[in-house]
């Protein structure tokens, strides 16, 4: 293990022991400067797994850890799990964004932070917070941590639904952990949130806010990826208008695709987009010219000779992209390729 920094330590220091991991509460993490990542809020955090990884780049058992830790996120999902990195080193935003997009961590990144109530000396540390807000568990093992995230979605209630019991609505709270036809379910909440009986118009309105939430935040992140990844954009456009037919988060989705159907420049974009995105498979088979050597085709020759006829497949794509569609976002990603490929 790594000894911290002295500025990471001082941060760390500031903070008491409380010895009583349920004492901490997700209101004690207190992240510093966003870098990457989703920006969360304590709100996002409720009725959620919240693991807090204080980490770096060269820690050699942080390195270690990367694949059980990134592997989480892919198990478990944003809608079980929230991941946040507390970085604890010296270096540039520019120099950790590149290093995370390269290892393909798509979760949220802080330049430092503290969990008030907790303690640590080395790195890598971890701590885990239960779906109630409530600290469950911190130390260093990613082992230990794998086995306690298993174990909380094995008795977390379904975030869309929360702690129930639901008495009057327990038919509409099983739809929605089924996950079956929720764009009618919500409409059939925002009805009964005008019921007479108060009993099941507070059980709807607990539902319909969970819902709402879930599918504005959906739609939210999709219409982000618009500019850059038109493809990803549309996909997940496709999938809301699905999930959400029969209510007017889903109606807007649908509009909104049936009106770039006949947008030109979006369809040159997508066009363009879907054969960019066919060089992704290749990107994956790259591999450095030497196991404790990191992957650097642009200005190592020998990882260019191992990989020459991956590169050979990757430039002639990124090639055709420019040609064929310029003035698109993948002509644009495909340039930057283009360089990191040595061209």
């Amino acid at each position: 293990m790594k000894k911290i920094g002295v500025m990471s330590l001082v941060i760390a220091l500031m903070v008491l022991t409380t010895g009583i991991a349920g004492a901490v509460d997700i209101k004690d993490i207190q992240p510093v400067d966003h870098w990457m990542g989703e920006k969360i809020t304590r709100d996002d955090m409720r009725g959620h797994i919240v693991v807090v990884e204080f980490w770096d780049t060269t820690e050699v058992l942080c390195k270690a850890a990367r694949p059980t830790v990134d592997g989480w996120v892919k198990k478990y999902g944003r809608e079980k799990l929230i991941l946040l990195g507390f970085y604890f080193a010296y270096a540039s935003r520019k120099e950790i964004t590149e290093y995370c997009r390269k290892k393909k961590m798509g979760h949220t990144i802080y330049r430092s932070g503290q969990i008030i109530g907790v303690k640590f000396e080395e790195l890598p540390y971890y701590a885990v917070f239960d779906h109630r807000g409530k600290l469950v568990f911190q130390g260093d093992s990613p082992g230990e941590v794998s086995k306690k995230i298993k174990r909380l979605t094995e008795i977390m209630p379904d975030p869309l639904v929360g702690e129930g019991p639901y008495k009057k609505l327990k038919s509409l709270a099983n739809r929605i952990i089924q996950r079956k036809g929720l764009g009618k379910v919500l409409a059939e909440l925002r009805q009964k949130i005008e019921s007479a009986d108060k009993a099941e118009q507070a059980e709807a309105e607990k539902l319909f806010e969970r819902l709402d939430r879930y599918a504005e935040n959906m739609k939210w992140k999709a219409e982000n990826l618009k500019a850059d990844k038109p493809l990803k954009f549309y996909e997940s456009f496709r999938r809301i208008a699905k999930e959400f037919e029969g209510d007017k988060i889903g109606d807007e989705c649908q509009a909104t695709l049936d009106k770039l159907e006949k947008d030109e420049e979006f369809q040159e974009d997508l066009k363009a987009d879907k054969k960019y995105n066919k060089i992704l498979p290749t990107l994956e088979k790259l591999k450095p010219c030497k196991a404790n050597k990191p992957l650097d085709v642009e200005s190592c020759a020998n990882c260019r000779k191992k990989n020459s006829s991956l590169v050979k497949q990757i430039i002639s794509t990124c090639k055709k992209v420019i040609a064929k569609h310029p003035d698109t976002p993948a002509a644009s990603k495909a340039d930057v390729l283009l360089e990191k490929m040595g061209k």
